[in-house]
């Protein structure tokens, strides 16, 4: 996660970013890249409390989620994990035809 921010600080070194625990407290951004969601009763991966309004909170797993239901339950914009996939596949093909 460290090495992730360094990156992304260089590449945008006028936005901050970090690494935080697990209560977002106001986060802008929220991705949850844990495979918590998956097997139903599995806990939320932080606590909803913490998701500010208007924060997009992003999901790597392709199905609808209680964290996403959280979000929006705040008033954040849920963004489920199958659309970032869908535009992987084009990338997937080319590297496996290459």
């Amino acid at each position: 996660a460290e090495a992730l921010v360094e990156r992304l600080q260089g590449a945008f070194p006028g936005i901050t970013f970090a690494v935080t625990g697990p209560v977002p407290d106001g986060a802008g951004i929220i991705v949850n890249a844990t495979s918590l969601g998956m097997a139903e009763g599995d806990p939320l991966p932080l606590d909803p409390a913490g998701i500010a309004p208007g924060a997009v909170v992003a999901e790597v797993l392709v199905k609808d989620t209680p964290l996403l239901e959280a979000a929006r339950s705040r008033n954040a914009t849920a963004h489920p994990g199958l659309p970032m996939l869908e535009q992987q596949f084009e990338l997937m093909i080319e590297f496996l035809l290459s």
